[in-house]
């Protein structure tokens, strides 16, 4: 059972890093070297995953794999959906 956390912790890191990895690749392709980009920052002990600088703005990303579910049809249903996602996602943090 300890190899199998071990693992799965393992999976998890290395899909986050992954992860991080396309979007950092999207962004260097979109502001063309114009960027400077730091990754696995620390502020306060407590880790951040993408800062990028581009002119004068600062862009801070949390990158999150979660599968977001199908949009309904109704709007009504969709924003409780759409709200629970978020929720269950990154809400979690604003609560």
């Amino acid at each position: 059972m300890e190899n199998t956390c071990k693992l799965t912790d393992k999976f998890v890191k290395r899909k986050g890093s992954l992860l991080e990895t396309k979007i950092i690749r999207l962004f260097k392709q979109f502001f063309k070297g114009e960027e400077i980009i730091f990754s696995s920052y620390f502020i306060n002990n407590c880790e951040q995953d993408i800062l990028i600088l581009w002119k004068e703005f600062a862009f801070i990303i949390e990158s999150k794999d979660f599968q977001m579910k199908e949009p309904f049809r109704n709007p009504e249903k969709d924003f409780i959906r759409i709200k629970k996602d978020f929720d269950d996602s990154i809400g979690y943090v604003y609560t």
